[in-house]
């Protein structure tokens, strides 16, 4: 079987629709959905293939890119750095771990939020408006 024919198959095996999917949960997302409602959320070093991205776009079918979706390594050094709770009191409650995954969680949706709306409003793939949005708090708005 070709990867393409095992990836319809798993994604065949899904039901065919759902709120979101993980492709490290299905190794052979990296090739073109069929059929699939919903969108996928890219993992941490695992995106899929531009060629997916492409056909899932043309099937109305959105990807959030890995770098909007899974940053949290960022911004817990963010919050290591930044947080006002002492070692010590971090080493006796872990507030900095709550600290970093509130953080994490409220950065995260909004910034998969304003992705999918630019996305939406300029009828462009969450990708290019990913893509777009960072390099706008690089650069600065053009």
């Amino acid at each position: 079987m070709s990867d393409r024919t095992d990836f319809l198959a798993e994604l065949n095996s899904l039901q065919a629709s759902f709120d979101a999917l993980e492709p490290e949960l299905c190794a052979t997302i990296r090739d073109p959905a069929h059929g699939v409602e919903g969108y996928v959320v890219e993992g941490a070093n695992n995106p899929c293939t531009a060629a997916a991205r492409a056909l899932l776009h043309e099937r109305g079918i959105d990807v959030v890119p890995d770098f909007i979706a899974n940053p949290g390594g960022a911004i817990a050094a963010f919050v290591e750095l930044t947080s006002d709770v002492s070692d010590e009191e971090n080493a006796r409650t872990a507030a900095k771990v709550d600290e970093a995954k509130h953080t994490t969680r409220t950065m995260v949706s909004a910034n998969v939020a304003e992705v999918l709306d630019l996305a939406s409003s300029a009828g462009a793939s969450p990708v290019d408006a990913a893509s777009l949005l960072a390099l706008r708090r690089v650069f600065g708005a053009a």
